[in-house]
């Protein structure tokens, strides 16, 4: 399988941030916001080549978020395809703002079929 790459740019917002999230007391991008962006990105970046009907659910994060950023900065989440089957997809990602890597890790999503997924969580 050819290595794959997908590159998403996010702006900063106040809402963003550990101090607004509750998972910290600055005003910095919060780790969580961080996580939903790597998550909204791997997303992205396999969208198109998934059947009508599916499409992918995060199953493992491993992030190491390694700078502050501020309110207000460009945070640009490149993702890599390593592995992917039918059914699972894992990326490697580095997260930059400006020239500094603020975050990297790995993520892997699964590929899921959207009327089969919900029936398992549908009580009758």
């Amino acid at each position: 399988m050819p290595t794959e790459m997908f590159t998403k740019e996010f702006l900063v917002k106040e809402s963003q941030t550990a101090k607004m999230l509750g998972s910290g007391d600055l005003e910095v991008l919060g780790t969580p916001a961080l996580a939903a962006m790597i998550e909204q990105t791997a997303k992205e970046a396999v969208k198109d080549q998934l059947s009508v009907g599916e499409t992918t659910v995060g199953t493992v994060l491993e992030l190491r978020h390694l700078y502050p950023s501020a309110v207000g900065a460009t945070i640009v989440v490149t993702m890599t395809s390593i592995e992917q089957t039918a059914h699972k997809i894992r990326y490697e990602f580095v997260a930059y703002e400006g020239e500094r890597q603020i975050a990297k890790g790995s993520h892997q999503r699964a590929v899921v079929e959207i009327d089969s997924f919900f029936k398992r969580i549908t009580k009758d």
